[in-house]
């Protein structure tokens, strides 16, 4: 099997042109050929592919043409094979990680699994997790997995979910959580099935070309999730074909509940994260001054915006707000305020930030801490920024003024709000997950 082997130093003084035997034909990513030197015996030594490589250069100019990635990012790959520490650079990234998996090369640096990391983005997500299993990387891996159960539906539109391979798919079909129903998966297949017979050239309306690109993955399509009126509607729109033992038993699975089919997968798909209080955390960032002060007050605003990010995947159920206050009320006068909430989850894809409404509804505060159950629990990414927004109907009511921590730390969850103190939320009510 090809592999790299570890390198003496002394090879760092070879770097890059010292003697070179053989030569590299690139194109820079200003469009310029640019030939890059290298030396055979180190090659050779570090990666018995280049062996059968170098059996179709010139020998009369000792140069081989290398096509599909650019100079700058060739260059950095044969660092790996020179320099214990290689520099490596964002932008070339996934260029290098590419001839990695071509070249068979399991072994290189800790710094490039951390730059590969850094420079994920969701549109390679599942190129990515192709990689991480290749390369038994199991935080890289854990992340795709986490945001495949996170955001189930719109990961089966990206691009990249069309070019996954068998395994990976195999994958996400067999998780028992995922944030989208049954027909949503079942579409997904079958747009997957209709990439795969267009890049085979076959005919991708045909059913039979379907169900024979989908094969043994179509067992694990949790039909038991479905109405059999769904199924029934899905399975003609789709035109996909299945065998008469297919049918006998499918007919048997949606008919009996003690049926037991031995080809399709006979549970269910339970809901994606539900609400337990055995792994409740509640981050609390208020410490209340003594009521009596009420010079240390300050007008609510028409919109109180409180900013947070976690470093770790939470569930979001419950939200705390400060107590409110009439301008001339006492202790005894009950005050009431409603707001509009709206909880805004920031992302940023290649530097450009995308923000997405995930919850809206109202909250009515009053005098005492205020506490507000989240109709659905909300996934909490630790890669995103969420805002909660608070408009006011009416503005004639103070907030008690508190002190509002910044960060807050329970074991090894950590939260950070960026709001400098200003909103209204005074704590957040957690699940913690094992996904």
């Amino acid at each position: 099997m090809a592999k790299r082997i570890k390198l003496e130093s002394q090879f760092e003084k070879l770097y890059p042109d010292a003697e070179a035997d053989i030569h590299f034909e690139c194109v820079s990513k200003s469009g310029q050929i640019e030939v890059i030197p290298g030396h055979k015996h180190v090659l050779f030594m570090a990666n018995d592919v280049f062996n059968l490589l170098f059996f179709d250069y010139d020998k009369q100019y000792r140069l081989y043409k290398i096509v599909g990635v650019t100079s700058e990012a060739f260059k950095e790959f044969l660092q790996l094979f020179y320099m214990d520490h290689a520099q490596l650079s964002g932008g070339n990234a996934l260029q290098v990680m590419q001839m990695l998996k071509t070249f068979n090369i399991r072994d290189h640096s800790s710094a490039f699994k951390m730059l590969l990391k850094a420079e994920f983005t969701r549109e390679k997500l599942f190129w990515g997790h192709q990689l991480a299993v290749w390369l038994n990387q199991d935080d890289l891996k854990g992340y795709c997995e986490e945001e495949i159960a996170f955001n189930t539906k719109e990961v089966f539109k990206l691009s990249d979910f069309l070019v996954c391979d068998r395994s990976t798919l195999h994958h996400i079909l067999s998780q028992d959580r995922l944030t989208c129903d049954e027909a949503t998966v079942f579409n997904a297949c079958i747009t997957w099935s209709k990439a795969v017979c267009e890049r085979k050239g076959l005919n991708s309306d045909n059913g039979h070309n379907l169900r024979q690109q989908l094969g043994n993955l179509v067992y694990q399509i949790r039909f038991r999730s479905m109405t059999l009126a769904e199924f029934n509607t899905l399975a003609i729109s789709s035109g996909i074909r299945f065998t008469i033992d297919d049918w006998q038993e499918l007919f048997q699975l949606f008919n009996s509940k003690e049926f037991s089919p031995k080809r399709f997968h006979g549970g269910l798909r339970l809901k994606p994260f539900t609400w337990d209080p055995k792994r409740f955390v509640c981050v609390r960032r208020d410490d209340p001054l003594d009521p009596n002060e009420w010079w240390r007050k300050r007008r609510v605003q028409r919109n109180e915006i409180t900013v947070f990010s976690t470093n770790k995947p939470l569930l979001l159920g419950e939200l705390w707000f400060v107590e409110i206050k009439f301008p001339k009320s006492d202790f005894t006068t009950k005050c009431v305020c409603k707001s509009n909430i709206t909880i805004f989850q920031k992302t940023y894809i290649a530097n450009s930030p995308q923000c997405n409404v995930i919850f809206s509804g109202s909250v009515t505060l009053n005098d005492r801490r205020t506490s507000f159950r989240l109709p659905d629990p909300i996934s909490v990414k630790p890669d995103c920024l969420y805002e909660i927004h608070l408009e006011q109907c009416d503005m004639s009511y103070f907030k008690l003024d508190m002190i509002l921590d910044d960060v807050i730390e329970i074991e090894d969850t950590i939260v950070r709000f960026d709001d400098g103190g200003n909103g209204l939320v005074s704590a957040i009510c957690f699940n913690r997950l094992r996904v």
